[in-house]
């Protein structure tokens, strides 16, 4: 099958105070805070 392909949107961003995807954390930050596990 054909690989699924994720986009974000402007109001994505917006939504969360973003202004890139370079302001989400990255996953050891993700991992670090709790989020999720390793």
């Amino acid at each position: 099958g054909a690989p699924y392909t994720f986009v974000t949107t402007e109001t994505f961003l917006a939504a969360f105070g973003l202004e890139s995807l370079r302001d989400l954390l990255d996953t050891e930050n993700i991992v670090d805070a709790g989020l999720a596990e390793p």
